[in-house]
């Protein structure tokens, strides 16, 4: 028989201390949790297997759980609940989720003495669409599964969050159901919600044969939910983006336009009406010489081209340093020293990552939906070729030297490496001629859920290096690795040529990594806290951990050129300047925007701090000694990584 965890109850290495039971069953229960450093009070949800479930098959539950976990962590969407941390105590599952002050619509709906108005559950039920088509719409969609009023929260700002997400389905005794969306599962997933939504309009359930008509349901809405409650996927709404349109159509109706019958016109009317001038004009073109015919036409012709130039603007190429930004479908070159857009690279795929080699030439982009990176020649900013790195590449790290490429494949906590060709570029070729010599040479795994990279130089001779790469040509010799598994809880030292690791250490949702500039200490972003946590490189012995960062959801992190600051980005809108000496915070730079990314532009003995804005979608120019914005650049789409090519 499972047992309850009791208040003052330690769990995760006495990190988190149990405040009280909110409810308690044989397949788990749900508690309220307190973190003893941050004194965060967060939501704890225990998932306990079956006990008749043999261990092969909870290892297997597990893994799929992990998965789940692992899409979830990433969703961040006003009406989802947020998930921060997933571990295991035996065979019980934990998962720490973010707590929802409020109540279920449930309890709403009880405390209510009639039905809730029909505008209100509109507009909740446009929300909830909003939320489900965001889990649906993704390359890696979830199902929620659980949609009923007990798992939807009405929040203290009177704003909807869905809670759970059915993650008990995953140890049920019956085989998993998969989280991948498809017509049928839609179709149930919108039954789901139009038995909410007659509840909350009704204060009951519908019937086994759906609507009877007698429920005071307006007769548009009637419609939109006699089509939810048919379970039918030929029948019932495609998407829930199509669903919201109908819901927005139901509660802001179009307007209907009267016919009206004009009055005799004034003669002034009359003489500026618009067919009788256009007629009119008509014949007297038409009356005018050959001549005079043709000239217009040219005019005309003219216009047309310069309309054409200026909705399909031509590839510029590059003269000096610029920052290349990832913007969906484009990639942006933005000259470093104008600050304006250079030209835009139309790409076939939605861009996430960019790097170049050292010296510039080179540069690859990623798309997670592509099993291939794109090469360009960023000298005159044309594609050129594909490299074949495996199913979605998620980052570029660009090793010491130039001369490996590092392919972070998240999903399958793999990273594969590339061996980077000194072949020069042509400028540009036509579509299939050019066959870049990069190849991607082998992988090692991470971890699962592997999110941060950083290559540096081993401690070998430059003769023990040669005979390394000497004995293993096609591997990267003498270089040193380290990655983040957020989902594994670890980071990792090892060399890849031979695949040796060095040293572990288990971390909390480690997230990405930076070495210093001297290479010594490496540090590591902390998902679950925002705080970066710091590590002797050459065994991984843990150091004094960083509080303070200036905001939270660590993007990325940055050393300043002269080595001696730390620069935290933050998504949630600002820059921590951290003294690396002393490990405390300098100052917070406002960003006025989410950060995505950023990189340095070095110039002279000066330097700049370049950083993607999200929303608005711009450019951010920082100038690091005096902490002030220099200039924004609009982009256009949302930036998602940006890379400087000097």
């Amino acid at each position: 028989m499972a047992r309850e965890l009791l208040p003052g109850h330690e769990l995760c290495e006495g990190r988190y201390e149990v405040i009280k039971t909110l409810a308690f069953g044989e397949e788990g229960g749900v508690y309220t949790i307190r973190e003893r450093e941050s004194r965060q009070v967060l939501l704890l949800k225990e998932v306990i297997p079956p006990p008749s479930m043999p261990e092969e098959e909870v290892d297997k539950r597990v893994e799929q759980f992990r998965e789940a976990l692992l899409i979830l962590a990433r969703f961040d969407h006003p009406n989802l609940s947020k998930i921060y941390l997933h571990f295991s105590e035996g065979r019980r599952q934990y998962v720490v989720m973010e707590r929802v002050e409020g109540v279920t619509l449930k309890t709403l709906l009880d405390m209510s003495v009639k039905p809730l108005p029909e505008p209100q559950v509109l507009r909740w039920a446009m929300d909830l669409c909003d939320a489900l088509h965001y889990m649906h719409d993704r390359p890696e969609p979830f199902i929620f599964d659980v949609l009923d009023t007990t798992h939807i929260m009405m929040t203290s700002e009177e704003q909807l969050k869905l809670i759970n997400y059915g993650l008990d389905r995953f140890f049920d005794e019956e085989e998993t159901r998969s989280f991948s969306a498809n017509r049928e599962v839609l179709a149930d997933e919108m039954r789901s919600l139009g038995d909410t939504l007659v509840f909350l309009l009704t204060r009951k359930p519908p019937g086994p044969f759906g609507l009877t008509g007698d429920e005071g349901i307006s007769e548009p809405l009637s419609k939109i939910l006699v089509r939810l409650l048919t379970a039918d996927g030929q029948r019932t709404f495609a998407s829930f983006e199509e669903l919201k349109k109908a819901f927005d159509r139901v509660l802001n109706p179009p307007t209907i336009k009267i016919p009206t019958t004009k009055a005799p016109q004034k003669p002034w009317v009359q003489f500026l009406d618009l067919n009788r001038l256009w007629q009119d004009a008509l014949w007297a073109y038409m009356k005018q010489p050959l001549w005079l015919v043709a000239s217009e036409l040219l005019g005309v012709l003219v216009l047309a081209l310069l309309t054409w130039y200026f909705l399909n603007p031509p590839i510029h190429p590059r003269e000096g340093p610029a920052a290349y930004v990832a913007c969906g479908r484009e990639i942006v070159a933005v000259d470093a020293r104008e600050k304006k857009v250079l030209t835009r690279i139309a790409m076939d795929r939605p861009i996430h990552s960019l790097v170049s080699t050292p010296e510039g030439t080179r540069l690859y982009a990623a798309s997670p939906d592509f099993p291939s990176l794109f090469l360009l020649n960023s000298l005159s900013n044309r594609v050129l070729g594909l490299v074949p790195v495996g199913p979605s590449p998620s980052e570029l790290i660009m090793g010491t030297g130039g001369d490996w490429l590092y392919v972070l494949h998240s999903r399958s906590g793999q990273i594969g490496f590339v061996r980077v060709s000194h072949e020069p570029l042509p400028l540009e070729v036509e579509s299939g001629v050019f066959r870049p010599k990069d190849s991607m040479l082998g992988v090692f795994t991470a971890g699962p859920g592997v999110q941060g990279l950083a290559a540096t130089r081993s401690g070998k001779t430059e003769a023990e290096q040669t005979e390394a790469q000497a004995r293993s040509p096609q591997q990267p010799a003498g270089q040193k690795i380290f990655a983040s598994s957020l989902l594994g809880n670890r980071i990792t030292a090892l060399e890849p040529s031979p695949l040796k690791v060095l040293a572990t250490r288990d971390v909390e949702a480690p997230g990405p990594l930076a070495l210093t500039l001297d290479a010594r200490t490496l540090l590591v972003a902390q998902t679950s806290t925002s705080h970066i946590l710091t590590y002797q490189a050459a065994n991984l012995e843990p150091g004094p951990r960083i509080l303070q960062v200036g905001g939270s959801n660590i993007q990325q992190i940055l050393i300043s050129p002269n080595g001696q600051e730390i620069w935290s980005v933050n998504a949630s809108g600002t820059l921590g300047v951290i003294g690396l000496e002393d490990r405390k915070l300098r100052s917070t730079v406002e960003l006025q925007g989410k950060a995505a990314a950023a990189c340095w532009y070095l110039f002279g003995n000066d330097a700049e701090l370049w950083v993607a804005i999200s929303a608005p979608n711009q450019i951010v120019v920082v100038n690091p000694s005096t902490r002030m914005v220099r200039a924004r650049i609009p982009v256009g789409p949302p930036p998602t990584d940006i890379w400087m090519v000097q």
